[in-house]
């Protein structure tokens, strides 16, 4: 069996995809950000010519996209500016890890209510995780083998594993 014939695959192509009611506006999209944890948002135009060298990548992930969502978390400046250094790593490790979560608050929201699904969701028993990440299992073969399941837009999925071809 092909992965195109997969029982999975058919029944994840088969949904409707989510449609939008209306344009999500800009200012909504900052107080969201602010909201669940950020502490400044902005909007970037997929067009801006800046964005020439990633404009295609972010297409081929997220077909839909016109615009990008940027924010920030602040750091606190005294372990910042700490001589000793584990504790200048902490705040940054810290703050990285609450960027981490403001995105990931941020796209539930907007799944959860105004977007429909933006993320691939791959669960899998422990076993099978252990294989694919040693290389015993592919991530073809799992899916093919019912060891791996996958909810939202198979072709995220593949984006996502052509950054980590070696999980093919």
């Amino acid at each position: 069996m092909s992965i195109d014939e997969h029982p999975t695959v058919l029944a994840i192509r088969a949904r409707p995809q989510p449609q939008l009611s209306a344009p999500l506006s800009a200012t909504w999209l900052k107080q969201l950000a602010r909201e669940h944890g950020a502490d400044d948002a902005g909007l970037v135009d997929l067009e801006r010519p800046a964005l020439d060298d990633q404009r295609a990548l972010i297409k081929q992930v997220y077909g839909d996209t016109r615009a990008l969502l940027a924010f920030v978390v602040r750091m606190n400046r005294e372990p910042v500016r700490s001589a000793v250094r584990s504790v200048a790593n902490q705040e940054f490790h810290a703050t990285y890890d609450a960027v981490n979560e403001v995105a990931r608050d941020i796209v539930r929201a907007l799944t959860d209510g105004q977007i429909g699904s933006a993320d691939v969701t791959l669960q899998a028993a422990t076993t099978s995780w252990l294989q694919i990440a040693n290389r015993e299992l592919s991530t073809k073969d799992a899916l093919a083998e019912g060891k791996l399941q996958v909810s939202g837009p198979l072709d995220l999925l593949w984006s996502l594993a052509a950054c980590f071809p070696h999980l093919l």
